[in-house]
């Protein structure tokens, strides 16, 4: 008996069966960033999907706000919970073409560990001061998710077998990230807009995202769809006389004919998997249609369209529920209303008040951060601004003129690490950390 034995699986034998399983369309991974050694019993994306769930950042997301604020409910979703959603419905769109399963999940799981506490209210509050500082492309979470596994992860910093910044993983799996966005043209944050400013250039390429990274943008629709929806119920928010309003709850198998005896959310978790069903056959066999005409996985990326999508009907019936319920109903919610509200004054105040004060960084982010002061993730943004000035429109919140020995030469000629210290440390934290944090460094 010996640890070569038949019974056990090498990394290559695993290999062999997984490219055995897997389809034509699925995606082979390139070679990594640094150099690193495999191991004998995990393939490439096998090993990215491990290095994203042992991440600090993955973690975090377990208190990271999806819609509503989480203390309204403890049923309410938070990132993680959303994240792990997107990864079985995408795991079981990549099942239907015979795509690497592994990759999905690793991108599935990562696809939003850039998100800032308080989800679209502090990316907004962050990429608004941003702009302002005069930051092309502003801030936003696809851009920011790779820069968390490119550089800011400090895991393998000191490592004894590697030495880098960042989880190093595949471009396959940040090509995931970055490309996850609602559309691919337009205004707003689109992936032709992401591309155009992001720094990623480097490692990542231009065009559509491999089919498992369409996958993932995909389940990613489908999954903070029927979460929203689902949550505005459970808080009172959606009422039935709003699914109704909508096309798509009147498509069979879905039947929301209620007895006096139910409630809608009761009914909806009975119905939440007819809705699944319909959404899911309708984007596997469109795509289908969709994939049969290219001739090899090369081709998606330069389609001209996302591969894997659903049919123009249900995509307008997924519109119109956006338009109908999560834009007027969900995203004017007094709660709701009220929570981006105060994220945003939290998040905008710390961010600036951090830039002035570094000295308030938690000591060992600093001293992870400082190792990129000389790195191309920080020439970027050099290229852009050595310096930056913060006019006093944006400190009133800051009793500078009454401190003592405060110079206001401080607010101008700022070297530009500190705000990109300031804004990787607020964007790392929690939404506990953030509200903590801002109590009690400025005490409101």
């Amino acid at each position: 008996m010996t640890s070569d034995s038949e019974t056990r699986r090498t990394a290559k034998k695993i290999k062999e069966a997984n490219d055995k399983s897997s389809s034509k369309w699925a995606s082979k991974a390139t070679k990594r960033e640094h150099d690193s050694k495999s191991d004998s019993f995990r393939i490439e994306f096998q090993r990215d999907r491990d290095r994203i769930i042992w991440s600090t950042e993955f973690r975090k997301l377990a208190d990271k706000t999806q819609l509503f604020p989480i203390e309204e409910d403890e049923h309410m979703r938070q990132r993680l919970a959303h994240s792990i959603e997107v990864m079985q419905l995408a795991s079981t769109i990549g099942a239907a073409f015979g795509l690497d399963k592994n990759l999905i999940e690793a991108g599935a799981l990562a696809h939003d560990i850039g998100h800032t506490p308080f989800g679209h209210a502090g990316e907004h509050a962050i990429d608004k001061i941003f702009v302002e500082l005069g930051f092309a492309g502003g801030f936003n979470h696809y851009e920011h998710g790779v820069d968390v596994v490119r550089f800011l992860e400090g895991s393998y910093q000191h490592s004894t077998t590697e030495s880098h910044h960042g989880l190093n993983l595949t471009s396959e799996v940040c090509d995931c990230i970055l490309k996850h966005t609602y559309c691919h043209q337009g205004e707003g944050a689109s992936q032709e807009k992401v591309w155009k400013h992001t720094k990623h250039t480097d490692y990542l390429k231009c065009g559509f995202s491999h089919l498992e990274g369409q996958a993932v943008r995909a389940a990613d629709k489908i999954s903070y769809l029927l979460s929203d929806i689902e949550d505005g119920i459970r808080l009172g928010t959606v009422q039935i006389s709003d699914l109704l309003g909508c096309k798509l709850f009147h498509r069979a198998p879905i039947d929301f004919r209620m007895k006096t005896s139910e409630n809608l959310y009761g009914k909806f978790i009975e119905q939440r998997g007819s809705v699944i069903k319909l959404l899911m056959e309708d984007i596997i066999t469109e795509s289908a249609k969709r994939i049969s005409k290219s001739n090899s996985r090369n081709d998606v990326f330069n389609a001209g369209h996302y591969c894997i999508s659903h049919s123009k009907q249900i995509s307008l019936d997924m519109s119109e529920i956006w338009r109908k319920i999560q834009v007027a109903k969900l995203h004017k919610d007094p709660r709701v209303l009220s929570s981006n509200m105060k994220a945003s004054k939290m998040v905008s105040e710390l961010l600036l008040m951090l830039t002035l004060f570094p000295e308030h960084i938690n000591q060992q982010f600093r001293m992870e951060h400082e190792r990129l002061n000389s790195s191309d993730y920080m020439k970027y943004y050099r290229r852009q601004h050595q310096t930056i000035g913060i006019e006093n429109n944006l400190l009133g919140f800051l009793p500078l003129a009454t401190m003592i020995g405060f110079d206001f030469k401080r607010t101008k000629n700022i070297d530009v690490y500190n705000l990109i210290l300031a804004k990787d440390y607020v964007a790392s934290l929690t939404d506990k950390k953030l509200k903590k944090l801002h109590m009690e460094l400025l005490g409101l």
